[in-house]
């Protein structure tokens, strides 16, 4: 499994319940195999797993 890179570096000054997303809908597929709304969803995962969850690809999975 290829992993993309993401800058989830912008989130961690918030903690991780208040994370403020934008509700744009841009779909992202995660390395878990879920599709999360856009990108800062996919971060707070990301840093709630510690790094575990990372971009699959851009779209739905």
């Amino acid at each position: 499994m290829r992993t993309q890179q993401v800058d989830c570096s912008i989130y961690k000054k918030y903690p991780v319940v208040a994370i403020p997303c934008p509700i744009t809908y841009l779909p992202v597929c995660g390395s878990d195999y879920i599709t999360y709304g856009n990108e800062c969803h996919l971060c707070i995962e990301n840093l709630k797993s510690n790094g575990k969850v990372q971009l699959l690809h851009e779209g739905r999975c």
